[in-house]
């Protein structure tokens, strides 16, 4: 299979880009709600309208025959030439004044019905090329926005044209400004099939059938989810198809709208799918579809609930702003399930499988969306019928809308997520600013090049939070740039969770990351509790990167195995390794058990020159004793001046003594005998003994049993480290407990 080259790419978006905005434009002007308003004018009936608007579906009927062809010839010639007659086939609708003139209006409206049917028709044959193109152009992780990128390119377009549009008709005739808008629309039309022809393509859409069809349907039928999706996207399909058409008509009817404001209308019908279009770039590629199709298919049900309560509403600005309201947030809810269940559908499928079984994708869109416009007209003049006011009768067929569209989302929540969110943890991230932010950083991160950008992206989406991040962090793990790598890892450290892809990496990383990433990798492992890592952790242990050796010790701690506590202690007293010897105090910190005391009190006998391993190990012991809140502000203020120790103590005592309302409120002379002089060791630790003696816990028993080792009490921090406890356990006899 032949594969675009990255500039074939970049040039073929653009073009596309182009190709859109043209056909947009030119779709805008010649088709849709305009074309419902020039029927209107010529007195069309509801079925007329449905009808008009079921070519528009079963127009996909036609993309079997372009199959064929494009078997036959290059698909993009396919895809072009079938433009080239779809945009002749409009050419009849330009004698619709003629024959409004000669007092044939009838003629008019067949003259529409011949046109639409001949346009949709080609156009069908032609569609058959938008899956392989969009595969083409989006081979990467981006499909989705790419697609959202289109849709606002297109309905920007649209908009435009339809602005233009509205305004033409507030002042001019109506009939000569639509047959204008005709012209206008059918040469926007061949500009943009002209486009098509230069279009790149890749050879894949090429060549003799193989049989690939039966292979890959017979497939799909056969998995469930697939055929949970077509019955969902089949249900809602109808509703919105038996919905969209008649938004513009109920205008009409039941609130009495001239053509001109029913064009304004329309044209804020467009602006919501150009709004949703920009909503959706930042989230789906991100988020997943299934959230995304969810969420607008409830959108789309919620926004028919106002016709069910249509206001009775007097003034004409009212009626235009509920309209208006109305007609948005409804193409909202519509366009954006549309774009949601056709980004579902590509995930769905392998890229070999997507031109066979987009024919399925587009039949039954084409089948479903008919039905729904010919039964939509069909029943509206069955109501008007049973002799309902106007209001009622809207009232009884949106009802009914709302009925089937709610069918379809309950059947949509069956869907599998296919690596996406959830709707319940998707739906917290559109109502929180932090991740609405974060989310927009990594659409920015997506498209970024430059090595600055990316690791100032990644860096602002460390203090995001966003659990949407995690897919980037991984990503960039890979990065050529150490930079970009350490901030990958920097920001895993604030995701709230860790998925197995992120895991995954993580362990290649402090396997193969030695001297650059593995440290911070086994950091982030410890951070997390990743228990299938502890053999890994273990084993770099003995590491020659120290920083790697020391964050192993303390995320395999921190994890709570205990079984290594005796290696990591071996490793503490074979050591010089400062950054070693600080993060194994910090480990056996985090242990907090008798044994780190045994640990500490050996590091602190061998290492008790070094200052900075020092004040760790009293500040770890403080930790393990239960005693660091007090101890560190008091510690601080020893260390800064040693010879204010005893003032230090006697200020501890007095507090306790004031709180507790001690019998004896005199400083115990002996603790102060013992802080100045190591001799009196044998003393204090007897008189401890002696508190102890019921009361005392393992811990606790450790620590006395080492006060009358010499070489630990010539050091005057551990003698401070020893008084400020005993003076605790006046405060809080519980903590003999430990």
């Amino acid at each position: 299979m032949a594969v675009l080259s990255k500039y074939q790419i970049t040039q073929g978006r653009r073009l596309y880009g182009i190709f859109s905005a043209l056909n947009s434009a030119s779709f805008a002007l010649v088709t849709g709600n305009v074309l419902v308003v020039y029927a209107m004018y010529l007195n069309a009936g509801n079925a007329a309208i449905g009808l008009i608007n079921a070519f528009a579906s079963l127009s996909f009927f036609a993309i079997p025959l372009g199959k064929i062809l494009a078997q036959k010839r290059p698909i993009m010639r396919v895809y072009a030439d079938s433009w080239m007659l779809r945009n002749a086939s409009l050419l009849p609708l330009l004698t619709i004044p003629l024959c409004v003139r000669a007092g044939l209006p009838q003629w008019g409206l067949f003259c529409i019905l011949i046109g639409t049917f001949g346009f949709n028709f080609f156009r069908g044959v032609g569609l058959v090329a938008n899956n392989p193109v969009i595969s083409d152009l989006t081979p990467g992780k981006d499909r989705g926005s790419f697609l959202i990128f289109l849709s606002v390119v297109n309905n920007t377009a649209a908009l435009i044209a339809i602005l233009l549009l509205a305004i033409a008709l507030h002042f001019g005739d109506s009939l000569v400004v639509l047959s204008a808008a005709m012209f206008v629309g059918i040469i926007l039309g061949f500009m943009a099939s002209f486009l098509l022809y230069k279009m790149p393509s890749s050879a894949q859409n090429t060549g003799p059938s193989n049989g690939s069809f039966s292979k890959n349907f017979i497939a799909a039928v056969h998995d469930r989810n697939f055929r949970i999706y077509i019955a969902a996207f089949s249900v809602v399909t109808l509703g919105v198809g038996m919905t969209r058409p008649f938004i513009i008509v109920y205008c009409r009817e039941v609130y009495m709208q001239p053509d001109s404001v029913i064009t304004f209308i329309s044209f804020f019908m467009t602006f919501g799918a150009l709004c949703m279009g920009l909503m959706s770039r930042v989230f789906i590629d991100k988020i997943g579809a299934k959230p995304i199709y969810l969420l607008f298919t409830a959108l789309s049900l919620l926004s028919l609930i106002p016709t069910l309560i249509s206001p009775n509403i007097a003034t004409a600005i009212a009626a235009f702003i509920f309209l208006s309201l109305l007609a948005f947030i409804c193409n909202l809810g519509f366009s954006g399930q549309e774009n949601a269940a056709q980004t579902y559908f590509f995930g769905m499928f392998p890229q070999e499988a997507v031109i066979d079984m987009g024919v399925v994708y587009f039949l039954v869109m084409g089948a479903a969306g008919a039905a729904g416009s010919l039964l939509g007209g069909v029943l509206l003049d069955a109501f008007k019928d049973t002799g309902l006011s106007y209001p009622d009768v809207y009232r009884v067929f949106f009802a009914l809308q709302i009925i089937i569209i709610g069918i379809g989302f309950c059947l949509q929540i069956k869907l599998k997520t296919l690596g996406s969110y959830s709707l319940k943890e998707a739906l917290p991230l559109f109502f929180s600013p932090r991740d609405i932010r974060g989310l927009g950083l990594l659409y920015k991160l997506d498209r970024s090049k430059q090595e600055n950008e990316q690791t100032a992206l990644l860096n602002e989406l460390r203090f995001s939070n966003t659990a949407a991040a995690a897919s980037q962090f991984a990503e960039h793990l890979s990065s050529p740039s150490y930079a970009v790598r350490m901030r990958a890892l920097a920001g895993m450290e604030s995701l709230p969770a860790l998925n197995k892809a992120l895991e995954d990496a993580l362990l290649r990383e402090v396997e193969n990351g030695v001297f650059t990433t593995a440290a911070k990798s086994a950091r982030t492992l410890g951070l997390f509790n990743v228990k299938r890592s502890v053999p890994v952790l273990k084993k770099q242990i003995g590491s020659d990167d120290y920083l790697l050796c020391g964050e192993c010790m303390t995320a395999l701690a921190r994890m709570g195995e205990t079984k290594f506590q005796l290696e990591i202690g071996q490793k503490l007293a074979s050591t010089d390794n400062a950054h070693i010897l600080l993060k194994g105090i910090r480990a056996m910190e985090l242990y907090a058990d008798s044994a780190s005391v045994f640990i500490l009190l050996n590091v602190l006998r061998v290492q008790s020159q070094k200052s900075e391993v020092r004040h760790e190990v009293m500040l770890a012991l403080s930790t393990v004793m239960g005693i660091s809140q007090a101890f560190y502000p008091s510690y601080c203020q020893y260390a800064e001046n040693p010879n204010e120790a005893e003032v230090i103590l006697t200020d501890l005592f007095d507090e306790i003594s004031a709180h507790k309302k001690l019998a004896q409120n005199t400083f115990p002379p002996l603790i102060g005998e013992f802080l100045k002089d190591p001799a009196k060791a044998d003393e204090f630790c007897q008189n401890i003994r002696v508190y102890t003696k019921r009361r005392g816990g393992v811990v606790c028993a450790t620590l006395i049993s080492c006060i009358p080792d010499a070489e630990l009490t010539s050091c005057d921090c551990f003698r401070f480290f020893l008084c400020f406890w005993v003076l605790m356990l006046l405060g809080n006899p519980k903590l003999l407990e430990k």
